[in-house]
């Protein structure tokens, strides 16, 4: 799971990011922890390690897909209901 380990760490001004880049960026790669940016005293921007951006999308498709299967149950459009004729509601 992806989530910010250290507040005090891992929030970040973005003059701070741009200042101390190579030593965020070093930390954000051996943490694979997400450093959150600040602008102006609020939310800017996320940056993650790949490994952690790979982690979200692969959880992200993992999930989407589980939906659509879901949905297709519930509609009964689901390979496994193939060939079974709906039964006339009584």
């Amino acid at each position: 799971m992806i989530k910010i380990q250290n507040p005090q760490e891992d929030i970040v001004p973005l003059t701070d990011f741009r200042n101390n880049l190579a030593k965020i960026m070093q930390r954000i790669r051996e943490r694979k922890s997400p450093v959150l940016l600040t602008q102006s005293g609020r939310a800017a921007a996320v940056i993650m390690s790949i490994e952690a951006y790979q982690e979200l999308i692969s959880n992200y498709e993992a999930a989407r897909q589980a939906v659509d299967s879901l949905m297709e149950l519930a509609q009964g459009e689901h390979p496994a209901f193939e060939g079974v004729r709906p039964r006339a509601k009584r």
